[in-house]
């Protein structure tokens, strides 16, 4: 592939970074996908509707539903920019990257016109309801349910490790409708809004002493006939579209380099003396994997770009990705020793000891570690299921 950008991507990406440049006046103090603090959040959100006034939040979609009628690339490039400058994402890249995108995919007109649109202005942010307490990795042991009311439909159940929560309009969720049908069967996709009578939000409280999550239970929850999303009993599809889309979703690996450029900088002006040398030449096996992960993203983003099916490649991109933002972290740590664990004054990097819990979401959220070697081994290089 040519890994050169062409003079329309050249020109959008300065154009983006000269206007990064002026709209952020400092630094936001919150790690780019970790849970940020109130008003780094609204900050952030500003930040994210003066993008959308720009064409620059959603780049991909349609003019008329706030974007730029531009491609994934662009969309990709706008991911890494935000993330190198430690923006906190604040529900951006699910919304843009796999919500919008399935919503067009399988949504009826007036379902693309109302929500891909609101997403596209930075309107509103949604959170996912797929997992549930018996129902992470294996989605398809889901058992929320919704039944027939007259022409819509009653949910029930409950949604676990939902981001973005506690600050959603609307959920995008899976229940089944079909108890009787197989398993991968009899499930069906809802937008209902957050603020319908019967749905209560609980922040759970990470690893990192934060809210990032939340547990939503459902409690006779109506949704109209217009809240299914494509057919009854066919959002396993419905959800495929998603997955896939949420796996080609990568610029994890753009806040890593940052991360390292800036711990590379502090290093600098150490002494060398007794194990620097090895710190050194730990911060450069970290280079060489991090911009690896660079070119897989880019490869995947290629790809799906034009068209084609990405399967277990992106697996593979997630994968490096996710264990090398938890191995940067824990190196950068090292590095710093107490005063990066406890956010002191001499730290290599802002932020490095939320980095070691932050971080640990990162193989779990979007399919663990395991899943996503399981996919590269059955799928990726035809190894036998055990």
């Amino acid at each position: 592939m040519d890994w050169s950008l062409t003079p329309t991507q050249a020109r959008f990406l300065a154009e983006l970074r000269a206007f990064l440049d002026t709209a952020i006046d400092r630094p936001f103090s919150a790690r780019p996908y970790g849970a940020s603090e109130e008003a780094e959040w609204e900050r952030a959100r500003a930040l994210h509707r003066a993008l959308a006034a720009r064409g620059r939040y959603a780049p991909a979609f349609p003019r008329e539903l706030g974007g730029a009628d531009l491609g994934p690339i662009e969309t990709a490039l706008v991911d890494a920019e935000l993330a190198a400058r430690r923006v906190p994402d604040v529900g951006r890249i699910p919304a843009v990257g796999y919500f919008g995108p399935t919503i067009q995919r399988w949504g009826t007109p007036a379902q693309i016109a109302r929500h891909v649109g609101a997403i596209g202005r930075a309107e509103v942010v949604w959170c996912q309801g797929f997992s549930e307490p018996a129902a992470g990795s294996d989605l398809a042991a889901l058992q929320a349910r919704a039944v027939r009311d007259g022409d819509g439909w009653r949910i029930n159940g409950r949604k676990v490790w939902t981001s973005d929560a506690l600050h959603a309009g609307w959920c995008y969720l899976l229940a089944r409708t079909d108890p009787q049908a197989p398993r991968h069967r009899g499930v069906s996709a809802f937008l209902v809004p957050m603020d319908a009578p019967g749905i209560e939000v609980r922040p759970l409280v990470n690893v990192a002493d934060a809210p990032a999550f939340a547990e939503v239970t459902f409690d006779d929850v109506f949704a109209p006939a217009d809240a299914l999303l494509g057919e009854a009993g066919r959002g396993w599809y419905v959800a495929t579209t998603t997955l896939d889309l949420e796996r080609v979703s990568l610029s994890r690996w753009a806040a890593v380099l940052r991360d390292l450029e800036d711990a590379a900088t502090w290093l600098r002006h150490r002494p060398i003396g007794r194990g620097r040398t090895t710190d050194r030449l730990a911060l450069a096996d970290a280079f060489i994997s991090a911009n690896v992960a660079r070119v897989l993203a880019a490869r995947v983003n290629d790809r799906h770009a034009r068209g084609e099916l990405v399967g277990s490649e992106a697996s593979v991109a997630k994968l490096l990705s996710s264990e090398l933002g938890q191995r940067v972290a824990h190196l950068l740590a090292g590095l710093g020793g107490l005063p990066a664990l406890a956010h002191a004054d001499g730290a290599p990097v802002p932020g490095t000891g939320e980095a070691v819990t932050s971080t640990v979401p990162w193989t779990i959220a979007g399919g663990t570690s395991e899943v996503q070697r399981n996919i590269i081994a059955q799928r990726g290089i035809g190894l036998p299921r055990s």
